[in-house]
């Protein structure tokens, strides 16, 4: 990346404003993971409790077990959907980021990143503040906005943090003292170190649990 022209852009009014851009898309981050739970979710307890209903129904005499291993099963299918979905969702939302306004997460943990070191009154322009920072990136990440968090540490297990934040001392000409600036730096060096193949979305998981559950039902039918 050449530094010359990022550091020009960096108090740019447009990169400015692409930064107060991406806090305000957090909430439409946050649906599209939610919207992801609530769907599969659904389909999932729609699934499972129309099948206990058809089971149950269909049953002339009851036993114990005939009566709870299935309820344990589709309740075991219905919290594994409910996590499977919440996974898919996340990497939707990254993927969706990345393929339109990339710039939106990193602007996001950028921002975090530079509020959390002004808070603890360290200058963003000293190499000991980003070692120190190198030593605590589990710290960091637990600074991220509570409602988009999901999104932002999984996109941060992505990157080798340690070896990120203790490698932006070689910046430190173009590192400032003003908080948009260095935020805007970070995200563009963030950006430059993550691979798109790595943000790939996808619901492999989803299905198989679904799958799994449908397979279940059938071996249910003819246990009890």
């Amino acid at each position: 990346m050449d530094l010359q022209k990022t550091t020009a852009s960096l108090a740019s009014p447009e990169r400015v404003a692409k930064l107060k851009e991406a806090l305000s898309m957090v909430p439409s981050l946050a649906w599209k993971v939610s919207s992801k739970i609530l769907v599969f979710t659904s389909i999932s307890l729609l699934l499972n409790i129309g099948t206990l209903i058809y089971f149950y129904s269909t049953r002339s005499t009851y036993s114990f077990v005939g009566v709870l291993v299935p309820l344990l099963i589709s309740l075991l299918f219905i919290v594994a959907m409910f996590f499977a979905s919440k996974s898919y969702g996340i990497q939707s939302a990254i993927e969706h980021c990345w393929n339109t306004k990339k710039h939106v997460l990193f602007d996001v943990v950028a921002s975090r990143t530079t509020d959390f070191l002004i808070k603890k009154k360290l200058p963003l322009t000293d190499e000991k503040t980003w070692l120190w920072l190198a030593e605590k990136p589990n710290e960091l990440m637990q600074q991220m906005p509570g409602i988009v968090k999901p999104i932002t540490n999984r996109l941060l297990s992505k990157i080798p943090l340690a070896d990120f934040f203790s490698g932006i001392i070689k910046h430190k000409a173009h590192l400032s003292d003003d908080q948009n600036q260095t935020a805007l730096l970070l995200s563009d060096e963030l950006q430059a170190r993550i691979n798109p193949g790595l943000l790939q979305s996808s619901m492999k998981s989803v299905l198989l649990v679904l799958a799994a559950n449908v397979l279940l039902h059938g071996l249910m039918f003819l246990l009890f």
